[in-house]
């Protein structure tokens, strides 16, 4: 089963279709569609054939959309834009790069949709 993320509104729920899935031994995924933009698949193939030298930093921006509706209410979404958007961009430079995070510091909070109560922006930083 391929997933979206969140996987569910709530860990108790996750665990749900978790549990189900391995009494079912049916697979259990999430979607990272990142991984087939043709422009990212050709960094991935440059950099692993050496051509940018050793990577030592780099900056990354998911410019996604704020829809409203439940994906403002943090019940219902999980988390806000930070947690939505974080994860896509988190696997492209672990997939590319082959590296994991060792530290992660973040901002965030609600500037560009006054009156929700999600995050709505966020800026990370990792080692």
């Amino acid at each position: 089963m391929l997933c979206e993320k969140p996987l569910a509104p709530n860990a108790e729920d996750a665990r749900t279709i978790v549990n189900a899935c391995k009494k079912s031994r049916v697979g259990l995924g999430t979607a990272f569609p990142c991984r087939y933009s043709p422009p990212l698949m050709a960094v991935k193939q440059m950099i692993a054939a050496g051509q940018y030298g050793n990577i030592y930093a780099a900056a990354c921006t998911n410019n996604g959309q704020f829809p409203g509706g439940w994906f403002a209410q943090m019940k219902l979404a999980g988390g806000g834009a930070t947690m939505d958007h974080t994860v896509h961009v988190a696997d492209v430079m672990r997939w590319i790069t082959g590296k994991e995070f060792t530290k992660v510091y973040c901002e965030n909070g609600t500037l560009l949709h006054p009156g929700v109560a999600i995050d709505d922006l966020g800026s990370l930083h990792s080692k």
